[in-house]
């Protein structure tokens, strides 16, 4: 066993200049830089007594990241009706996880205890090796918005362009040696597509397979916006906002060619704001309107760029003293292939951008409502009711189920190459359909296949064929609602204490969290498990992993002194939910049979133990995090300085917030990990800080 002891250094520096050119002119600077510089070191460490051992040579993963933001804006009163203002940034990212340990020549190893104990003696044989990949990425932004507000009479007209520019350079990871992982076992290892390993000679189905997992690349992301707006006073005391918003967005993979060009994307807004006394002492106020979301820059990583993910299977004689496996045999393909395999046919060739995002993809947006209203109870105490309803409409994500995609085109499989199927139409026109295509979920979309025999096509170089989420066996569409009641009771500061309370009560449904996947950590953004396939989405229906039915936050400050304040923060949620993902198995499957996992996915369907299993059945505990501060301004100082303390996490308290989901490592076969604790709350912290404003 080991122990971790890491050490994090993160240092901040902002600063912010301010010139007033002129009394109409203003001219603002601001500078921002944070670095967050983590190293650590293992030690031996015995769980049954407590004590902590030697150094290991073997040390965690190191990480680097440092931040530069700089951002100019100017205001301008060009007249007592007209103003200008125009804001330019810049950012740069440097993200570094290298580990410096790692031991050139020698394999990562996994699965050690399943080495074959007739080689080993029993006991498996290991190295120093502590890692296998790195990390060297750098990203850019660069943005500017102009907003022009002219005041006519009772309406405040505002126009105004909102546009940015995000690049990033080897984002992803390099691996830097070998990855070798040994299992076990007598039936096929991925049923379809690799067979048994076991034989006369190998009984119990001992292999190890070659893992390579290269992501590193390029990428870019253009977001180009305009906007209209027009905030009508109708009355003195009903404000009526109606707006409209055009955006635009270009995503480029790292040979800059663009993968998605949505254009002409209309957000229509409304909102008013009702002063019901028209003294300010209650307010109605409502908003709807529909949100976009451009398609991240992860898109192209595993996705529009080249990508190598396969693992190589064989059985072995011997196991070299470094723990790699020899006398290697290949475990035969049962899908006519050789070689390496990919689950999503990631082999390190060319992504053709054409057939990865369908001309007529669509960018993930959804509708929102809010209707609320504030009461002032007294003139110091104000309480407050919202209600929201927000609604996805359309999502993206990939689809990496080929063969559901050529029957749906009316296409047969006739050949494999250079990663891609070759396949034929009833015309006996010959095209290449790949593993993965973007698509949005419950819609339909325009597929683009190159044709093999373009000079003799008489449709040209590709082929394009339209096809739905139905036909590609998915039983349902996108779906997520979110509805909240807010209640809120605030306490302004009025020079000696103020607070605020806050309850909301909520639901999030459906079966698409959004781009991410979090009931088990997956980052990939708009390119998770969900809708790889059809089996993987059904029974998917339920509440989401962000769904926290109450919530209690209470904050406050109070002045001691002229120059002591305290604070205190206080917030209750109620657990998440907690999934389970098996083989697929609603009951009347038998796990050994390839049915069980149709996609060669393994225990990542929504059926759990021979039953379905309907996210958010089970939850995790509820958490209380409560924080202290004290800030001292000496009088000395003409209360410019300021000395402050920051407890956070008061009770230390640890309560699960996230779960390992996998049930089974195998048919039948209870992963030891299911439920086991893989995030908790923050540890209790102490945070010093010293500021200065001149």
């Amino acid at each position: 066993m080991r122990l971790t002891d890491n050490t994090t250094k993160n240092p901040k520096l902002y600063g912010k200049l301010d010139w007033s050119i002129t009394d109409n002119h203003l001219l603002e600077y601001t500078y921002l830089s944070d670095k967050s510089d983590r190293t650590g070191q293992f030690y031996a460490y015995d769980f049954a007594t407590g004590n902590v051992g030697a150094v290991l040579t073997a040390v965690p993963d190191p990480f680097y990241q440092k931040n530069e933001i700089n951002i100019a804006k100017y205001t301008g009163y060009l007249t007592d009706t007209l103003t200008l203002s125009a804001m330019y940034g810049e950012s740069t990212l440097h993200k570094r996880q290298i580990n410096p340990s790692i031991l050139p020549g020698v394999p990562l190893l996994g699965g050690v205890t399943n080495q074959n104990p007739a080689i080993t003696g029993g006991t498996p044989i290991t190295n120093n090796q502590s890692g296998a990949v790195g990390i060297n990425a750098k990203d850019k932004s660069k943005g500017m918005r102009v907003d022009l507000e002219w005041v006519l009479g009772r309406h405040t007209l505002t126009a105004g362009i909102d546009n940015i520019k995000f690049e990033a350079f080897n984002e992803g990871q390099d691996q830097l040696v070998d990855r070798w992982i040994y299992g076990r076992t007598t039936g096929n290892i991925v049923p379809g597509h690799v067979g048994s390993p076991a034989s006369p000679s190998n009984p119990n189905g001992y292999y190890a397979y070659k893992l390579i997992f290269k992501t590193a690349t390029s990428m870019s992301l253009d977001q180009k916006a305009y906007y209209l707006e027009d905030r009508w006073q109708i009355t003195d005391n009903f404000l009526l906002s109606l707006g409209i918003r055009n955006d635009k967005f270009t995503n480029k993979n790292n040979v800059g060619e663009a993968y998605l060009d949505a254009k002409n994307q209309w957000a229509p807004r409304i909102g008013f704001s009702w002063d019901v006394n028209g003294d300010a002492s209650m307010k109605v106020f409502g908003n709807a309107g529909r949100y976009f979301l451009a398609l991240p820059n992860n898109v192209a990583i595993r996705g529009a760029s080249a990508s190598t993910f396969t693992r190589e299977y064989f059985t072995y004689t011997g196991i070299a003293p470094d723990g790699t496996p020899t006398g290697l045999t290949p475990v035969p393909r049962t899908d006519g292939g050789s070689g390496p395999y990919s689950s999503n046919g990631e082999y390190g060739t060319p992504v053709d951008v054409k057939a990865f995002a369908p001309s007529d993809l669509k960018n993930m947006y959804q509708d929102e409502f809010i209707l609320g209203m504030e009461k002032m109870l007294t003139p110091n105490l104000m309480l407050g009711a919202k209600l929201t309803h927000r609604s996805l409409k359309a999502a993206v994500d990939d689809f990496c189920d080929p063969y559901a995609l050529m029957d749906a085109a009316g296409l047969t499989p006739v050949d494999f190459q250079n990663g891609k199927f070759i396949a034929t139409n009833s015309g006996g026109n010959r095209m290449e359909v790949a593993f993965c295509y973007m698509f949005n979920p419950g819609g339909s979309n325009t597929y683009s296949f190159a044709n093999v025999d373009a000079s003799n096509n008489p449709t040209g170089t590709r082929t394009d064929i339209k096809i739905s989420s139905a036909q590609l066996g998915f039983d349902q569409g996108v779906k997520r609602t979110y509805v909240a009641l807010d209640l809120y009771l605030d306490r302004p500061w009025d020079g000696k204490w103020e607070a605020r309370i806050d309850y909301t009560f909520s639901k999030s449904r459906g079966n698409t969290e959004g781009q991410v996947k979090s009931e088990f950590g997956q980052t990939n953004i708009s390119k998770t498990q969900d809708w790889d396939a059809a089996a993987l989405m059904r029974y998917s229906y339920g509440y989401l992993a962000n769904d926290r039915r109450h919530q209690l936050k209470m904050r406050g400050s109070y002045a001691i002194t002229d120059e002591w304040l305290v604070s205190g923060n206080v917030r209750i949620v109620s657990g998440a939910p907690i999934s389970c993902l098996g083989y697929f198995n609603p009951g009347n499957i038998d796990e050994n049979d390839p049915a069980a996992d149709p996609v060669g996915y393994g225990s990542s369907y929504h059926t759990c133990f021979g039953q379905i299993a309907t996210p958010g059945s089970q939850r995790t505990p509820w958490t209380k995090t409560i924080d202290l501060g004290l800030v001292y301004r000496p009088a000395y100082f003409d209360k410019k300085l300021a000395v402050g303390l920051n407890v956070r996490n008061l009770t230390n308290d640890r309560k699960v917030t996230q779960v390992d989901v996998t049930s089974e490592t195998a048919p039948y076969t209870v992963d030891n990990n299911y439920l086991r604790p893989i995030a908790l709350q923050p540890p209790r912290t102490v945070q010093f800080s010293v500021t200065y404003d001149w």
